[in-house]
């Protein structure tokens, strides 16, 4: 069968009244919940901040006495800036990055089709206390590292620790931020491009349906109604890595308001504007986006200088406590860029973190060891050192446009306006604690506590529960 355009399941102009205006008055509730909860937080924040300020004055924190380790952050995303706030107090910290902001990647969609809203989820990295380097990493020595500048010349760095928290580079221009737009002025040039060449097409093709397939085409749907949009994956489910209700909620909910999901539907082969299918069917559309697969680990600088620490997919390979194969325990791996045998994560926003979080205490205790002359340090394991058991919690949010989601814990699926206003918190207070701010460092100290609690004493990832009924049974 060919096909010379676009499936799509009815005229856009016919497309289903109810679901538009149950959309706007999701958008209105959402809208109005998140404003008025992120109004407690600014005030929450200025309270936090100026009972921090006066703290520091009346109760001003002894001169260091020891000398502090050198340690570098290769990376300013979710492991790397949640192992800055950690080690700050306690190392001389230096990030490493090849630009010079933060960018909420889960909330990075939305920016195909309002570039505007970068100002919401990009912040300027932090150096308030700890250094900040902008280049790229080059090799690792035994102690030192080469960063290129910008401009083309090579920094050598002294380090007593690396953390590599250097992410992957997805498929889909422009989702991972490079090394041509190091500056928020020139991030926005490019989500501002990304959108007028959207806003310009007529149809629209997304291969795949895993998360970012399924919010991308929701972004479209929702802020052009008259857009032709197929979103085709090769399983015979949306989002196959969650719960099969997310799948479920997210394919009723595209289709509804006219997009065309194509489940079973492998593409052979992909260029500009057309995609040719296993079946023999080629469809073509104004515009093309792949959202297959994971990323490309940014690894280039540890393969050259550390071969036998990667693997044949790019991989960095760690023992349980994070440590880089091969590289003296020193060096840590965390977040995309790492893989740990055994370990069934999800690469999360939320799983780097929880990386970080054991990546640190592991310097923080190799250190102590060794200035008190102790042979070998007491080392965290993950995941049982971040979230004290042998699963972390299964944390997943899917938006449907900004009014409607999926919102997943452990197996457990909450779908509609309460997973959009949950994403939009999570949003907000991620960011915040990305830029230091007291609220957001609060929330998530706060929130991931009662997670990795509820995970373990209430609601067990569903592998858990498997594995507990299975013993019961025998």
């Amino acid at each position: 069968m060919t096909i010379s355009s676009l499936p799509t399941t009815g005229s856009p102009s016919v497309r289903r009244l109810p679901s538009r205006l149950a959309d706007l008055g999701h958008l209105l509730l959402v809208r109005s919940v998140c404003v008025a909860a992120i109004c407690i937080f600014e005030v929450a924040d200025a309270l936090l901040s100026a009972g921090g300020a006066v703290r520091r004055i009346c109760f001003p924190l002894p001169a260091a006495g020891a000398l502090r380790p050198a340690v570098l952050i290769v990376g300013g995303s979710f492991s790397g800036l949640h192992a800055q706030r950690e080690l700050c107090g306690s190392c001389d910290v230096t990030l490493i990055d090849e630009k010079a902001f933060f960018e909420y990647t889960p909330g990075c969609l939305r920016l195909f089709v309002k570039p505007t809203y970068l100002t919401k989820i990009a912040r300027p990295l932090p150096r308030a206390r700890n250094g900040l380097v902008i280049g790229s990493l080059q090799s690792i020595e035994k102690s030192t590292v080469t960063v290129r500048a910008p401009g083309g010349e090579a920094r050598v760095l002294h380090f007593d620790y690396l953390l590599l928290g250097c992410g992957t580079t997805y498929g889909c221009t422009p989702i991972t931020p490079t090394a041509a737009a190091p500056t928020l002025e020139q991030r926005a040039a490019v989500w501002e491009s990304a959108a007028a060449e959207l806003r310009a097409a007529q149809s629209v093709l997304i291969l795949g349906g895993g998360p970012v397939g399924v919010e991308l085409a929701a972004e479209i749907v929702a802020a052009f109604p008259a857009k032709r949009v197929s979103l085709i994956t090769a399983g015979p489910a949306l989002c196959a890595t969650l719960p099969p209700h997310v799948g479920a909620v997210s394919a009723r909910w595209l289709r509804a308001r006219g997009a065309t999901v194509l489940l079973n539907s492998r593409a052979t082969r992909v260029d500009e504007r057309t995609v040719l299918l296993e079946d023999g069917s080629r469809l073509q559309a104004d515009l093309v986006y792949s959202c297959l697969g994971g990323g490309v680990p940014n690894s280039a600088a540890v393969r050259s200088s550390l071969p036998a620490s990667v693997d044949a997919r790019g991989r960095v390979v760690v023992d349980k406590h994070l440590r880089v194969r091969g590289a003296g325990g020193r060096v840590l791996a965390m977040g995309d860029v790492m893989v740990l045998a055994g370990c069934s994560d999800l690469k999360l926003g939320h799983t780097a973190e929880l990386n970080a979080q054991v990546a640190a205490a592991n310097v923080l205790r190799t250190h102590a060891a060794l200035a008190a002359a102790r042979p070998e340090p007491r080392l965290e394991a993950y995941p049982f050192g971040a979230v004290g058991a042998a699963v972390a919690p299964r944390v997943f949010c899917v938006s449907l446009g900004e009014a409607n989601g999926a919102l997943a814990f452990n197996g457990v699926v909450i779908s509609g306006v309460l997973a959009a206003v949950a994403k939009r918190i999570i949003e907000w207070t991620k960011v915040a604690a990305c830029e230091e701010r007291p609220v957001g460092i609060l929330f998530w100290r706060f929130g991931d506590a009662a997670a990795n609690w509820l995970s373990r004493a209430v609601l067990p990832p569903p592998e858990v529960r498997a594995a507990a009924a299975a013993k019961r049974v025998a």
